[in-house]
């Protein structure tokens, strides 16, 4: 999850760079980030709702839509705001800062959850197979 919103960091900062070839590039990067996280996400539900997937991605589809609602209302109004400022670009580096702090926390919170995991690793080769079951 790092990782994506990392790509969304860098993404919607090129983004502020205001040139054909950033516009393109930020598009890309944003769009691969948010790929890479939409999987994630996906994947996470699936297993943690097992034996019913549709219910999962059915879940995963309405939430990006109402996320994709409020974030398309909310940064339009605002989009709006730096615009008639005079400073639109100062709109995508405010959005790159959300998307590095996203994506900071996500690492953080990742490397604890990482280390809980490990520490309750089994140890030894039958707790091991006794963990596959």
């Amino acid at each position: 999850m790092a990782g994506s919103f990392a790509l969304m960091a860098l993404g919607t900062a090129a983004l502020a760079l205001g040139s054909i070839p950033a516009l393109l590039a930020g598009t890309a990067l944003f769009t691969l980030g948010e790929i890479f996280l939409f999987l994630r996400c996906d994947l996470e539900l699936v297993d943690r709702v097992p034996g019913n997937p549709a219910f999962a991605f059915g879940v995963q589809r309405l939430t990006a839509g109402v996320g994709g609602l409020l974030a398309g209302v909310v940064g339009g109004f605002l989009f709006a705001h730096y615009q008639a400022a005079g400073d639109p670009d100062a709109f995508w580096l405010a959005v790159a800062a959300q998307a590095a702090g996203a994506a900071l926390l996500a690492a953080l919170l990742g490397a604890g959850r990482r280390r809980r995991t490990a520490a309750q690793a089994p140890t030894g080769p039958e707790q091991a197979v006794a963990a596959t079951r």
